[in-house]
């Protein structure tokens, strides 16, 4: 698949922006987008090992993890959904630059993640990802891309493309550094195809974890098309 770059996909993805609505996210929607994300998540590599090899389980467990992180990114980030025919179908969060790493401040409501580890066993492999992934975050200015979910039924369709496409419309950039990590090579594969390029990888208790950096289009915010 040709690289396409995020200005690229804006102009190509109008002509279909009636297909798909994207808004900000609104505090009465976090337990649809909490439900999304553990949909849409729960068998990634990494959270089957953090989480556990029973689903019942780790469903439960990622809505403990997703809920107060939603709500963390929707106090000191951009959070978008993408609705189709009134249904939420697809989550886009995005930290702009300096504010992705958690501060002393925002313990009191980050705290509640952790219990999402379940058992002391758990919280010790829930702390030794996080940390992983806050070790290799860059120390240069950049947007922290995540989560990108799609409902499952519609993955393939190229919904993701046009949440991506909509919210890169909506949010003033220059060209900055965008910076995310992947523990599925499919998600790697398709954000090769987005520009974004693998600047590190590293295993994290026996699963491979993908670290890759891109660029946000210089794109002016536009009045929403839908």
């Amino acid at each position: 698949m040709p690289l396409i770059s995020w200005q690229d996909m804006a102009t190509q993805t109008a002509p279909k922006q009636a297909q798909l609505q994207v808004v900000p996210i609104v505090a009465d929607h976090i337990p649809q987008v909490v439900r999304l994300c553990v949909q849409g998540m729960q068998d990634n590599p990494l959270h089957v090992r953090v989480f556990g090899a029973d689903r019942t389980l780790r469903e439960r467990r990622l809505r403990h993890f997703f809920t107060p992180l939603i709500r963390h990114i929707m106090r000191h980030g951009l959070l978008f959904g993408g609705y189709k025919n009134a249904q939420l179908i697809g989550v886009f969060g995005m930290f702009p630059p300096g504010q992705c790493r958690p501060r002393p401040q925002h313990a009191i409501h980050l705290l509640p993640v952790f219990r999402a580890g379940g058992t002391p066993l758990g919280l010790l492999r829930l702390v030794r990802w996080l940390w992983s992934w806050l070790h290799n975050d860059p120390a240069k200015p950049h947007w922290h891309l995540g989560p990108l979910v799609i409902a499952e039924h519609l993955q393939g369709r190229g919904m993701g493309r046009q949440l991506i496409a909509q919210v890169a419309i909506r949010v003033e950039s220059s060209g900055e550094l965008a910076w995310l990590e992947t523990d599925k090579l499919s998600n790697v594969r398709l954000y090769e195809s987005y520009g974004f390029s693998i600047v590190d990888q590293t295993t994290i208790m026996g699963v491979t974890n993908w670290f890759m950096q891109g660029r946000l289009p210089r794109i002016s915010p536009a009045k929403p098309a839908d």
